[in-house]
């Protein structure tokens, strides 16, 4: 049976154009810290130096074409592959949904009768700029979550993030971490509930119900 959508949060944008290129965007930079970086940074020094030696050297038309191919297609490879990993996942579950504003973005798609968030990255420098966002989106989901009757699933390799998301998240728990290469993953799980019926009235959050309502409640066995 398929998993109902969440819907619309109030102060954020979808996955339109702009917002694709900037998930792009965030996540070619986020790839670019780590030791991927190192090599993404030497093709792009080697083409221009190619670039420079066009400049100086005899006429050598396909050496040129080559470095400007090259520059153009690693700067489109992030927007495709995106676009080909949010193609496969609207396959498998139906449906793919982006969460963006100026400061952050947030992805959520199916899987196994679970909302899974993925690509949360910060769209702008500063300790905290981002968590006024994730809070605003994360108990929305919540919100949401316990209403559609499913569980919320998640994970990261930085501990920092882990435990801002244990923060901002109501009821997310860390059920298991892996170490593999030195790095370890932390996979987290919020099971569906009543914490909106347990919290205060004014911590409430006007949010859209999950799209289609009307299908039963489905979550993963526990």
């Amino acid at each position: 049976m398929a998993t109902p959508a969440p819907g619309k949060i109030p102060g954020t944008t979808g996955l339109d154009p702009w917002n694709h290129w900037m998930l792009a965007r965030l996540s070619l930079a986020h790839a670019m810290r780590g030791w991927r970086g190192w090599g993404l940074g030497a093709i792009l020094g080697i083409t221009l130096a190619l670039g420079a030696y066009q400049a100086t050297q005899e006429p050598r038309p396909w050496l040129l074409w080559w470095a400007i191919g090259l520059i153009v297609a690693l700067l489109l490879f992030p927007v495709v592959a995106r676009l080909i990993q949010h193609a496969a996942w609207r396959q498998h579950g139906g449906w793919v949904k982006g969460y963006f504003d100026k400061t952050a973005t947030q992805i959520v798609h199916p899987a196994e009768g679970r909302w899974v968030l993925t690509d949360h990255h910060r769209a702008v420098r500063g300790s905290g700029r981002a968590q006024p966002f994730r809070r605003r989106v994360f108990r929305s989901l919540a919100q949401q979550a316990d209403q559609a009757g499913v569980d919320i699933y998640m994970e990261t390799t930085v501990a920092k993030l882990m435990r801002n998301y244990l923060e901002d998240m109501p009821g997310l728990d860390v059920i298991d971490a892996t170490t593999s290469k030195k790095t370890v993953r932390y996979r987290m799980l919020r099971r569906s509930g009543d914490w909106t019926l347990r919290q205060p009235p004014d911590t409430a959050l006007t949010t859209s119900p999950p799209e289609n309502p009307a299908a039963p409640p489905h979550s993963a066995p526990h």
